[in-house]
């Protein structure tokens, strides 16, 4: 007897329209985080440190909505879409950081902390949405 894996149907260009619009979204949630980030630094005595922070938790929240949305999307194997909407999150920020030079004012012990808590939360976002959507 042999066993036969079923082959997903993906549709590339749903999925790609799907991974727009939810970057999109993901997008407009950090910068409300950003803008929340520069108004608190010019108006009171916070530092650049408390910026790096709003920005962290500002990309996980964004890579969670992008994960969540591509999951939903999909209705099954969350962690998969999960993490192909986080990862692309991810590229786009890291494209939009070195175009504009953001890259340079964080080191790289904090760019792997990015990365790591992007893909965790995109993936845990995505598993959510499907478990959610049953």
């Amino acid at each position: 007897m042999s066993r036969h894996k079923k082959k997903m149907n993906v549709n590339i260009g749903e999925l790609a329209v799907t991974l727009v619009k939810s970057n999109l979204a993901a997008y407009a949630l950090t910068a409300i985080f950003i803008i929340f980030a520069t108004l608190m630094i010019t108006y009171t005595n916070l530092g650049p440190n408390f910026e790096k922070w709003i920005i962290l938790i500002g990309t996980i929240a964004s890579a969670a909505l992008v994960g969540y949305d591509t999951a939903k999307q999909e209705g099954k194997q969350g962690y998969k879409w999960g993490l192909i909407g986080g990862i692309s999150y991810l590229v786009i920020f890291v494209i939009l950081a070195l175009v504009t030079g953001g890259v340079q004012g964080m080191n790289i012990g904090y760019l792997i902390t990015l990365i790591i808590l992007t893909v965790v939360s995109s993936v845990l976002a995505g598993m959510f949405s499907v478990a959610n959507a049953k």
